[in-house]
C-alpha cells in the first residue's frame, strides 16, 4: 500500500491526465506507473474513465490510515464542496443558566432562531438539533419549524462528538456543524459556504474569554492543531468559534476512530484536527467577524449590549452592490473580474473584502456623520505618510472628497483582539512600532485636538435635540480641570501620532510584520494619547500597562507619566462616548458601548481629581 499512496495522492489532488505525464510526475518508469493503476484498481481504491482517475471511498479510508502512519498530508476528499445539511449541537448545559443557552432570549430572538433563519437563508433547510439539556422545552420552541431531532441522552457524560457521532446513520451528506449556544453575523456561514473548501472551520482572533479553543495553522492555512491550552500552542494563530463544515469522508473517518474511542468527554474538533493529518482541513479566517459564546452571564451581557447590535447594524448596512460599483468605478476594471465582495465588519465605516485578479482588497464605505467627523485629506496624506514609513499597509485608492478607500490586504494576516494585544511579544512590536511613529521626522499637516474634537461631536448631538448622558454638565466642568493639569502641571507634546488605537487595527502577517491601520483620525498630538488608547480599548490591567509602557520607554515609569496617561484615558473615554451619542443619534445602535465609556471615564476622573488636591 505505502508503495503506491504517492500516485494516489496525485490522483488525489490532479485528476485528469495520460500515464507517461504520471511517470514524469512521479519520476518512475512507465510500466511500473501502469503497474500501480492495476494494483489500485483491483483493490477498488481508484475509479477510472479515459485519462480520468478518481479515488474511490475505500481508496480515501485506506489512504487516510496511511498517511496519518506515515506523517505525510493532505488528502482532498473526493466529496463536492455542495452543503445540504447542518447539525446544531445544543445538548449541553451552561453554568450560570436554568435555560438551554440556544434558548436564552437577546434583544427579541433566541441563538438557535437566529441559527436557524441563518440556513435557511443560505439555502440550507435539512436542519439537525441534538438535544440533551431540557430536550422537551428545546422541541416545544421549535415546534413549527422543519427540524430533526436527535438526543443525547448522557450529555452530561459526554463531550461534543458523542452527539455530533448520533447523526451517523442518518446524515450521508457534507454538512455545517454548529455549536448551538452562538450568536454570529450570517457572513460567517456565508463566508465558509464559499470558501472552495470541502472541509473547513472558521477561526477569528483571540478573545480571551477563558474558554478558547486555540488554532494553529501553516501558511496554507491548513489545521495544525487544536487545543484548550495555550501552553501546547507554538503560534497563536487564532481560536475556533464553533462554526465547521465537514465532508462525508471525514465525517466517516471520524466516526471510524470514535469507534475505538474510549474517551467519554472527547470533543469533534479534537478528532477533526487528527483527521486533518492526512485530509485538507482548512481555516478560514475572520478577523473582524463579530460573535459571542454564551458560555456564562458575562457573554450573554456582551452579547445584549455590543455584539448582537453591532451585527443587526452591520447586516442593515451590507452594501455589497453599492461596494463593487464603487470598486469598478475607482479602479476602472470589469465588473466581471470581480469574483467575491464580502462584508468586513466596521464601527465608524463599512468595510467589504473584495476578490479579484487573484488578489484580496479592503473597499472602506464611510459611515454617517464621517464626512463632518473626519477630514479625508488629512487621512489621505497622513496614511501615505505612514505607507511610506512602512507602518500602513499600502492603499491603492482612497478619495479624499467621498473617504472611499481601497487597500491591498495582508496575506494570511491576523489581525489583532484586545485578548492578544496583551501576549507580551504583541506589547513589544506594538510599542516598537509606537516609538516609529512618535519618533519619525516627519510632521502630520494635522493635529488631533481633544477639546476642538469634543466640541464637534457635542455640536452634532445638539443639532439633533439628542439627550447628553446623566450628570454630563457638571461632569464636563471636571473633564476641564483635567485638561488644564495636563497643559500646567504634566505638560503637553507634538508628535506624529495614529489616535486611533483599537486592537483591530493592528495586523499581524504571515511573516510576523506588524501593520497599524486606518488613519481617520491621526494628527500631530501628544504620545500618551496613543499610549492610553491603546491601554483603554483593550482593556489593559495594572500590570499589562506597566509592562507595555516599560517596553515603550525602555525604563519603569514615572508616577507623572502614570498619572499622565490615566487622564489621557478619562479623556478618552469622554470623548468616544459623546461620538457615540452623536452617531446613535443619526439612527446606528451602539449598545451600552457609550454609556459604559461615560462611566469608566467619570469613574477614574474623580479618582484623579481626588489624588490631586
Amino acid at each position: 500500500m505505502i508503495k503506491i499512496y504517492p500516485l494516489l495522492k496525485m490522483i488525489n489532488n490532479k485528476s485528469s491526465f495520460t500515464q507517461r505525464d504520471l511517470a514524469n510526475e512521479l519520476h518512475i518508469s512507465l510500466g511500473t506507473v501502469n503497474s500501480q493503476i492495476r494494483e489500485a484498481i483491483q483493490k477498488g481504491l481508484i475509479s477510472t474513465e479515459g485519462n480520468h482517475y478518481e479515488l474511490t471511498e475505500v481508496g480515501i479510508n485506506e489512504v487516510a490510515s496511511t498517511l496519518i502512519t506515515e506523517k505525510e498530508t493532505l488528502l482532498k476528499p473526493a466529496d463536492n464542496n455542495k452543503v445540504t445539511t447542518a447539525v446544531i449541537l445544543a445538548a449541553g448545559k451552561a453554568q450560570d443558566f436554568e435555560m438551554p443557552a440556544c434558548l436564552l432570549p437577546i434583544n427579541g430572538e433566541t441563538p438557535i432562531d437566529r441559527t436557524i433563519s441563518i440556513l435557511n437563508y443560505v439555502g440550507i433547510s435539512d436542519i439537525y438539533v441534538v438535544l440533551g439539556y431540557q430536550a422537551n422545552e428545546v422541541k416545544a420552541h421549535l415546534a413549527n419549524q422543519n427540524i430533526h431531532f436527535l438526543e443525547n441522552s448522557q450529555y452530561e457524560e459526554t463531550g461534543t462528538m458523542a452527539s455530533l457521532a448520533l447523526i451517523k446513520n442518518v446524515v450521508k451528506q457534507n454538512t455545517l456543524v454548529i455549536d448551538g449556544d452562538l450568536v454570529y453575523e450570517r457572513m460567517i456561514v456565508e463566508a465558509l459556504m464559499d470558501s472552495g473548501f470541502t472541509d473547513g472551520i472558521i477561526t477569528t482572533s483571540i478573545r480571551g474569554s477563558g474558554d478558547e479553543a486555540f488554532v494553529d495553522f501553516d501558511n496554507q492555512n491548513n489545521l495544525i492543531k487544536i487545543s484548550k491550552d495555550i501552553r501546547q500552542m507554538n503560534r497563536l494563530s487564532a481560536e475556533m468559534i464553533g462554526i465547521s463544515k465537514i465532508s462525508v469522508s471525514v465525517l466517516n473517518r471520524m466516526f471510524d476512530i470514535y469507534e475505538q474511542n474510549q474517551n467519554p468527554w472527547l470533543n469533534y474538533e479534537y478528532l477533526l484536527q487528527q483527521v486533518g493529518t492526512s485530509f485538507e482541513v482548512k481555516c478560514v479566517l475572520m478577523s473582524n467577524a463579530a460573535w459571542v459564546d454564551l458560555d456564562n452571564q458575562k457573554e450573554l451581557s456582551k452579547a445584549k449590549s455590543y455584539t448582537l447590535p453591532l451585527i443587526k447594524r452591520n447586516e442593515m448596512d451590507n452594501q455589497i452592490a453599492y461596494a463593487k460599483e464603487q470598486i469598478v468605478k475607482a479602479l476602472k476594471i470589469d465588473s466581471n473580474s470581480i469574483k467575491k465582495v464580502t462584508f468586513a465588519g466596521g464601527m465608524t465605516n463599512t468595510n467589504y473584502e473584495v476578490e479579484f485578479d487573484d488578489k484580496n482588497y479592503f473597499i472602506r464605505i464611510p459611515g454617517k456623520w464621517t464626512e463632518v467627523m473626519i477630514n479625508r485629506k488629512n487621512e489621505t496624506k497622513n496614511a501615505k505618510t505612514a505607507s511610506d514609513l512602512g507602518l500602513n499597509v499600502k492603499t491603492i485608492y482612497i478619495n479624499d472628497q467621498t473617504g472611499i478607500k481601497i487597500t491591498e490586504s495582508v496575506h494570511n494576516g491576523v489581525t489583532l483582539s484586545s485578548r492578544m494585544v496583551k501576549i507580551s511579544n504583541n506589547l513589544a512590536d506594538i510599542a516598537h512600532t509606537l516609538n516609529e511613529l512618535h519618533n519619525a521626522d516627519i510632521t502630520f499637516e494635522n493635529s488631533f485636538i481633544f477639546l476642538k474634537e469634543w466640541k464637534e461631536y457635542e455640536d452634532l448631538v445638539e443639532e439633533q435635540n439628542a439627550s447628553f448622558y446623566p450628570n454630563y454638565e457638571q461632569n464636563k466642568s471636571n473633564v476641564l480641570k483635567l485638561v488644564d493639569l495636563l497643559k500646567n502641571k504634566y505638560g503637553l507634546e507634538s508628535q506624529p501620532c495614529h489616535n486611533d488605537l483599537v486592537a483591530e487595527n493592528f495586523i499581524r502577517s504571515s511573516t510576523g510584520r506588524l501593520y497599524l491601520i486606518d488613519w481617520e483620525y491621526s494628527g500631530m498630538n501628544d504620545p500618551f494619547w496613543d499610549l492610553a488608547a491603546l491601554c483603554n480599548e483593550s482593556e489593559l490591567n495594572d500590570t499589562e500597562e506597566r509592562e507595555f509602557l516599560v517596553k515603550y520607554f525602555g525604563r519603569n515609569p514615572k508616577e507623572s507619566e502614570i498619572t499622565k496617561l490615566q487622564i489621557f484615558k478619562v479623556l478618552q473615554d469622554i470623548l468616544w462616548s459623546t461620538w457615540t451619542v452623536a452617531k446613535e443619534s443619526a439612527g446606528e445602535d451602539f449598545g451600552d458601548y457609550g454609556i459604559n465609556r461615560y462611566k469608566r471615564g467619570v469613574s477614574v476622573m474623580e479618582g484623579i481629581l481626588e489624588n490631586e488636591k
